[in-house]
């Protein structure tokens, strides 16, 4: 028999799925940018603004699922852990944000190497 919480975990589960396939996405976005050379820092500042937008309906969900269900300790826990993801894919978004800034200021790696010969 499915408990009331079930139907909220799993639209908590689905949220967080989505956000995960989008915080890989920013990350390797800003990733490949930096390593090919290219400009994309407008593209992952917008997606790293969307993963911060979906972090609060997610949150939200969360804190509605422990009021309305009071869940027991194992739900809990697994209610716990989703937050926790949520804001660690938010982190991924702002880490993607700073790699693609980092390529804007330093123009890349070919820049870097040059500017440090000259030290050395």
């Amino acid at each position: 028999m499915k408990r009331l919480i079930d139907a909220g975990m799993e639209q908590l589960a689905s949220m967080l799925f989505r956000m995960g396939e989008l915080a890989q996405k920013t990350v390797s976005l800003s990733i490949m940018n930096y390593i090919e050379g290219t400009h994309g820092h407008t593209q992952v500042n917008t997606l790293s603004d969307t993963l911060s937008s979906m972090a609060d309906p997610i949150e939200d969900t969360a804190f509605e699922i422990i009021a309305r269900f009071q869940p027991v300790a194992s739900d809990l826990r697994i209610v716990k852990s989703y937050m926790k993801i949520c804001y660690d894919f938010r982190r991924y978004g702002r880490y993607a944000l700073d790699i693609s800034q980092i390529y804007e200021r330093l123009g890349g790696m070919g820049e870097c190497d040059l500017v440090f010969r000259k030290i050395i």
